[in-house]
């Protein structure tokens, strides 16, 4: 019996996010696997541009020739919401991030809950975090981890003595507090109270994957603030740049970040402190710095590619064999 073919619904803009990326790639995983699988926009001619692809992807009209309701499988991001419940056939949630997914589920008491539904044949989460909160809230749904892979031919290593007096920060993530600890180390700056004057900061916002990657191999420091992540790969992407990352320690980036780099939530005295001595020690002797980031630098490597797409297709054979769809 023909195997179905799978539809990642994917939206139809060019900013770049994460969550869109991943969608790419766990398509090209499943083609190479073997299985029919297309990015689906519901936008004529587009195709995301921020990062290199050749992925199969067809728009509204393409897929609704080839898609077989009785058959195929649709996989959904979890920020659809309740509007999951209004598309055909069999489904998958493609829940990135559960804080993004219970917020805009509806909070009337009589709404349907997507991941209740019979429709609905099982969720993919992509930290071990996720899945357990998934599986808290809908103990009978089955969910399946899949991991993220660093690309580490665009994400290079570089060591300090080869990177520039500069932080790189993410300013969407938990803005009023990255903003707040830029603001409070500049004025420190400007009064002589660090070594930080001739350091800069680099905004990584609406960036290239190849933008982004250039700044982290020449940034010394990443800042990560971020509070609400489903995985978070930007602080291990700047781990397999070779950035120090100061960071808060909080699910589900405690699943990789070394411990000495994270900080209780809220301390922004924390971070004040911990940028000024690393700024200080980059100016006199990195070496034990150097150590922390080849140490961060072997926990990044165990988040292959090929682990990433080992991880998906184990996912899909395993809802594949539910046959629920027959």
């Amino acid at each position: 019996m023909q195997p179905p073919k799978i539809f990642y619904f994917c939206f139809s803009h060019d900013r770049p996010t994460g969550g869109n990326k991943k969608i790419y790639h766990h398509v090209d995983i499943l083609n190479r696997a073997g299985f029919e699988a297309y990015v689906v926009h519901f936008t004529d001619k587009f195709r995301i541009t921020w990062f290199k692809n050749e992925t199969l992807v067809v728009n509204r009209s393409q897929f609704q020739r080839i898609y077989q309701g009785d058959r195929d499988i649709l996989v959904l991001p979890e920020d659809l919401g309740n509007k999951i419940l209004s598309f055909p056939g069999k489904k998958v949630i493609f829940n990135q991030n559960i804080f993004h997914g219970f917020r805009v589920l509806s909070r009337s008491k009589t709404a349907r809950i997507p991941y209740l539904d019979e429709s609905v044949i099982g969720a993919i989460a992509v930290s071990s975090h996720n899945r357990e909160i998934l599986r808290l809230s809908y103990p009978n749904l089955p969910i399946f981890r899949v991991y993220c892979g660093i690309d580490r031919d665009t994400f290079q290593f570089s060591k300090l003595s080869q990177k520039r007096k500069q932080i790189a920060a993410n300013p969407h993530k938990n803005d009023p507090e990255i903003l707040s600890a830029y603001q409070m180390l500049r004025s420190r700056s400007l009064q002589g109270l660090n070594s930080l004057q001739n350091w800069d900061w680099v905004w990584i916002e609406e960036k290239s994957e190849i933008d982004v990657a250039k700044i982290l191999r020449e940034s010394a420091i990443f800042v990560s603030l971020s509070l609400q992540e489903g995985f978070g790969i930007l602080p291990l992407e700047a781990m397999a740049s070779g950035c120090l990352v100061v960071a808060y320690g909080v699910e589900p980036m405690t699943e990789y970040l070394p411990p000495e780099v994270q900080l209780p939530p809220g301390d922004l005295k924390g971070i004040v402190d911990r940028i000024e001595a690393w700024g200080a020690s980059f100016s006199e002797d990195s070496r034990d710095l150097q150590k922390l980031c080849d140490r961060s630098l072997e926990i990044a490597k165990t988040y292959s590619l090929q682990r990433e797409a080992d991880s998906v297709v184990s996912a899909w054979k395993s809802l594949l064999n539910q046959k629920v769809w027959f």
